[in-house]
């Protein structure tokens, strides 16, 4: 899709309609037309009964088993192995395959539940968690899962073998001192200190426990990415389709329900809607419906359903700050300035979301943001200033003309999100050398530092600050310092908070540290998205989360009424 036209026709629409649309934004990120109050469609209600549209609570309808999810990705998986991965292109296939000790209740966002365990882990004290394994549980290849299993799985999380990256690394290894196996279904987590995140942080589909056999044989997961999940690998055509079926041998004897589920790998998102609409897809996957897109859904299909949800996801720039213009603090900051985040809110993210953000989730959904105001107070984040910007970019040595190297992957929303900050670099008189990458190649610019821009819809895994600064902060280690931005206090903030279990003093603690690194423009936040998850009324019993990309893969309690 070229992304121009909608650039250019948004920024027209935006001159029209601005004042009406940032109005009505602060209430979009929450709202919802279906979540509790559908006839459990959208699987919108956290309780045992569910609402009908006539008003009346009702029992829930008994599930059905059989039949075949439908759903899309808009790319190949990157890898197969979710240790090593921070997208839901690999997510999404991966993660129905695997289980993890403990997981977020699929029906309820936020309740941690048991897993591969019979209970929560029990704390004797503040730094150990027992946890005990369901006993007999397979892995599909008919092996039993182990404590050694679990042992070698966190092992190679907190310290990968050379040439391996590890996307938990930096969350895990400041927090767990070691793993011991007590017995063959028990495993205990020795802690350096308390901390009031690790047992959320084992809830996200990275967490899968794979054969320790297959980790010694071959490295890792991503060659035989064998797992205990509901369902199993059937068959994998790339830039087609990848496709599940039901695992025979779960330990869950009543789940799943579907018999399977196919990915279709689609990158043209036309196509996607046009599928949707022939019935050829019950799900569009993990990707929000547009407001056109919405306003289309409804004028053609009567039984669809649209679930507008809060969610992690955030647009950040990240900027090589090691060498090149960028490395300049100055230069940065005018970066910031130039961007006009409610410009950037209505033209990227069509006036839904939050366009005034930091590094932590917005309220009401986020429970660790600074506060607008606070935020406001950061050059670029209360208002645009083109002249400033200009005068440091200048005072910073980056002189007119300069071609900036602006990596970005390929997508309509991501294209969209380049056509609006390359519009930002000509107003500052830079030019963009732009490369367009798919996701794969432009993860691992990123990583390598080969970029001078880079944005990127980011996504934390969960709303704590232990994932959030462990996954895009800029102290030692995070996963994504793409940047390679630098400052030791980050380090020492990022270890207190992480330290603290005093609810008001971490609190405090995380502040300071999303406005440290705000304030240093480690990267340039540019606003929080909200998310339409759109399927089919066929489609029963799936409820959206916070982190739903991340958090809630599994699919083994959904089922069809088709």
């Amino acid at each position: 899709m070229n992304a121009e036209p909608n650039y250019w026709q948004r920024l027209e629409r935006r001159r029209l309609t601005r004042r009406s649309l940032i109005g009505t934004v602060a209430g979009a990120a929450i709202a919802s037309s279906f979540v509790g109050c559908g006839d459990d469609d959208s699987g919108g209600t956290t309780t045992g009964t569910s609402t009908q549209p006539g008003g009346a609570a009702t029992a829930p309808p008994k599930p059905k088993r059989g039949g075949i999810l439908h759903t899309v990705s808009g790319d190949n998986p990157s890898t197969f192995d979710l240790h090593q991965t921070n997208t839901t292109v690999v997510t999404t296939p991966m993660g129905p395959q695997f289980n993890k000790l403990v997981r977020i209740n699929p029906s309820k966002d936020g309740e941690i539940v048991p897993d591969l365990t019979t209970a929560l882990p029990e704390q004797p004290d503040g730094t150990t968690y027992i946890f005990r394994l369901t006993p007999n549980v397979l892995f599909s290849n008919g092996t039993a899962v182990t404590a050694e299993d679990v042992k070698a799985n966190y092992e190679w999380m907190l310290s990968p073998p050379k040439g391996k990256v590890s996307s938990r690394q930096s969350i895990l290894a400041p927090v767990i001192d070691k793993v011991e196996v007590v017995d063959a279904t028990t495993v205990r987590f020795k802690l350096k200190y308390p901390s009031a995140s690790f047992l959320i942080n084992q809830t996200p589909e990275f967490l899968a426990i794979g054969p320790k056999a297959v980790l010694v044989a071959d490295g890792d997961l991503s060659k035989n990415p064998i797992g205990s999940g509901p369902f199993i690998k059937k068959s994998y055509t790339p830039g087609v389709s990848y496709e599940l079926e039901r695992n025979p041998k779960y330990f869950k004897s009543e789940l799943p329900y579907l018999d399977g589920i196919v990915i279709h790998i689609i990158a043209d998102r036309r196509t996607v809607l046009e599928q949707f609409f022939t019935g050829a897809l019950h799900m569009l996957g993990t990707g929000g419906a547009s407001v056109p897109e919405k306003t289309e859904i409804s004028g053609r299909m009567k039984d669809a359903v649209m679930v507008d949800t809060a969610v992690n996801l955030r647009n950040v720039l990240f900027m090589l700050s090691d060498s090149g213009p960028f490395k300049d603090p100055r230069a940065r900051q005018a970066l910031s300035l130039a961007c006009d985040r409610n410009d950037h809110l209505l033209l990227v993210n069509q006036g839904r979301g939050t366009p005034v953000g930091g590094y932590m989730a917005p309220s009401p959904a986020g429970q660790w943001a600074l506060s607008p105001e606070e935020i406001k107070t950061i050059p670029g984040y209360g208002k645009a200033d083109l002249t400033q910007a200009k005068q440091l970019l200048s005072a910073a040595g980056v002189a007119e003309g300069t071609e900036v190297k602006f990596v970005n992957r390929s997508g309509a929303t991501n294209l969209d999100l380049t056509t609006y900050l390359v519009e930002q670099l000509r107003k500052l008189g830079l030019k963009a050398n732009t490369q367009i990458l798919d996701s794969a190649a432009a993860y691992a610019a990123g990583a390598a530092g080969n970029f001078q821009l880079l944005p990127w819809a980011t996504f934390p895994a969960l709303d704590d600050p232990d994932a959030v600064f462990g996954d895009i902060g800029s102290q030692t280690g995070s996963v994504r310092n793409w940047g390679r931005y630098e400052d030791k206090s980050l380090d020492d903030l990022y270890a207190k908070q992480s330290q603290s279990l005093d609810a008001k003093e971490r609190r405090k603690l995380v502040n300071e540290l999303d406005k440290k690194h705000l304030s240093g423009f480690a990267t340039i936040n540019l606003g929080f998205a909200s998310a339409t998850f759109t399927q089919t009324k066929a489609v029963k019993n799936k409820f959206y989360h916070q982190n739903e990309h991340f958090t809630n893969r599994q699919f083994d309690t959904v089922w069809l009424d088709a």
